[in-house]
């Protein structure tokens, strides 16, 4: 999965979900917990 659209998934599932976990973005997105931490990280920026 490309960058862009793993960080396009990620921006819907946040506005889909009120509070989710990286373990709940995992399952949905096949990256791993240190991946999902650093689009977050990214995110807030």
């Amino acid at each position: 999965m490309l960058k862009a659209d793993r960080f396009q998934k990620l921006l819907t599932l946040l506005k889909a979900n009120v509070t989710i976990r990286s373990t709940e973005i995992m399952e949905k997105i096949p990256v791993s917990n240190m991946t999902v931490r650093r689009d977050l990280d990214k995110r807030e920026r």
